[in-house]
């Protein structure tokens, strides 16, 4: 798994890239990001999955805890580009009515100047 950092508009994006195993080593990476991101006072964190190649069933936790670490600290975290696998996942375990999902980047960068979707 690649992780690498940019802002566009005032949203922080996450872009996730490769494949998305839960390192034996680190298993909480991508959360430890979202928190580095929520520390420096970024509110709008944006994960973008647009060049995910893989994901293991580990990884849907790993999603939820930095949901859930972003909300603790008064953010706001949603998705972009999940593509069809995991946008499956999240329709299966119902977690798709819980995170705000969009299909292009700039959809998602848009709605947070939107208030935000009736879950």
């Amino acid at each position: 798994m690649r992780l690498s950092e940019r802002q566009v508009n005032g949203v922080s994006i996450i872009d996730v890239a490769g494949d998305l195993r839960v390192p034996s080593e680190n298993p909480s990476v991508l959360r430890e990001r979202v928190v580095a991101v929520v520390n420096r006072g970024e509110r709008r964190i944006l994960l973008n999955f647009a060049d995910l190649q893989f994901m293991d069933s580990s990884c849907l936790g790993e999603i939820v805890e930095s949901y859930k670490t972003a909300l603790a600290s008064g953010a706001i975290l949603k998705l972009a580009r999940t593509g069809q696998h995991l946008r499956n996942v999240l329709q299966t375990t119902a977690l798709a009515s819980i995170f705000e999902s969009y299909d292009t980047e700039e959809e998602a960068i848009a709605s947070f100047a939107s208030p935000p979707k009736a879950s």
